[in-house]
């Protein structure tokens, strides 16, 4: 597929330039509707049903029908789904690469428009307002003729680490990317709720403009600061010194970053091997009782983590490297590139 970006960029509307998002409702299931993509064993009567099901979703707003609507898709390329079908599953791959690609080239013709952020299924841009409605008139053109349907947003602020990690602000703030979703423990189990402090600080500081340590000074619900993992159950026991004792821990746990230096480094046990827990404060302190005493709580670990997530999303060059990688290793489709520089 197609993938690009501005990496480390932040981009903001104003009187003369406007942020721009274009994402294809659906692409894969419409491209397989559109050129008779189905599987092969597809009965027509399963096709039509799919076609009324795709557009309940598309003209009706019928969010419930996304889930199974797109994963269609990806059963074509499962080898154990009864509509495994390789041959269908890359056409449609190739075909949506291409759609991109075209209209890409369509783009960049265009003088005060810059590229932000380019995905298999949409594209965010900058462009000068004095040339926007024909950048979209020629984009109406460009997927009506293709039968395929697209939203336009328009963003008021983007903040952008790289093409799987930005914030941005239009209507409703729009979050791409784990950091900001998952907070710290990006390596190990995902869970939303992992240190809330941290990503509610850095969406504040783009957003509102508030600095970090601010917002996180001014915190005092424990819970924003809660920090969980899961040992999981191929490990004996989890173990902590604090000061000269042993202190066992259950093999889900909650932590709080604490400045008493006796609360040591965090081993999950399996026979006679240590295993450190990794991506924890110095001194974690493990919570039992949310009203017990914290006054030992180590605010400058939260915004010290957040400041350094935030300083991810700074501005870069104007340099984007497009690339077109082939879905497999022997394919025989040889990868294109073109770089794109800013030409404003």
């Amino acid at each position: 597929g197609i993938h690009a970006a501005t990496k480390n960029s932040i981009y903001n509307s104003n009187e003369n330039y406007t942020i721009i998002n274009i994402d294809i409702d659906s692409q894969y299931p419409s491209l397989i509707c559109n050129y008779d993509l189905f599987p092969g064993g597809f009965s027509d009567n399963s096709k039509e049903r799919f076609k009324k099901l795709l557009k309940e979703k598309n003209e009706n707003g019928n969010k419930s029908l996304k889930p199974l609507i797109n994963n269609f898709y990806g059963s074509i390329l499962q080898k154990s789904s009864k509509y495994y079908d390789l041959e269908k599953g890359r056409a449609i791959c190739y075909l949506g690469e291409e759609i991109m690609f075209r209209y890409l080239l369509l783009l960049i013709e265009f003088k005060g428009l810059v590229l932000i952020n380019v995905n298999t299924d949409g594209v965010i841009f900058l462009v000068d307002n004095q040339i926007k409605k024909d950048v979209l008139d020629v984009s109406e053109n460009y997927f009506r003729d293709l039968g395929l349907q697209y939203k336009v947003n328009e963003f008021k602020k983007i903040f952008q680490k790289n093409i799987n990690n930005y914030l941005a602000k239009g209507d409703e703030i729009k979050i791409k990317g784990d950091i900001l979703r998952y907070g710290m423990n990006l390596d190990k189990a995902k869970i939303y709720e992992d240190c809330d402090i941290e990503k509610k600080a850095i969406i504040n500081h783009f957003i509102n403009n508030e600095k970090i340590e601010e917002y996180i000074n001014g915190c005092s619900d424990l819970r924003e600061f809660l920090i969980y993992r899961n040992i999981g159950d191929s490990f004996d026991s989890v173990v902590q010194k604090i000061g000269n004792i042993d202190m066992y821990h259950s093999q889900s746990i909650r932590i709080l970053a604490s400045k008493d230096k006796k609360y040591n480094s965090i081993y999950k046990v399996k026979g006679n091997t240590n295993v450190l827990v990794n991506s924890l404060p110095p001194n974690p302190r493990v919570v039992i009782n949310l009203d017990d005493d914290y006054k030992d709580l180590d605010k400058d670990y939260y915004i010290n983590i957040a400041n350094k997530h935030a300083r991810d999303y700074v501005r870069g060059g104007n340099l984007m490297q497009l690339k077109f990688i082939p879905l497999c290793k022997d394919s025989k489709i040889p990868i294109k590139d073109f770089s794109y520089k800013n030409p404003l």
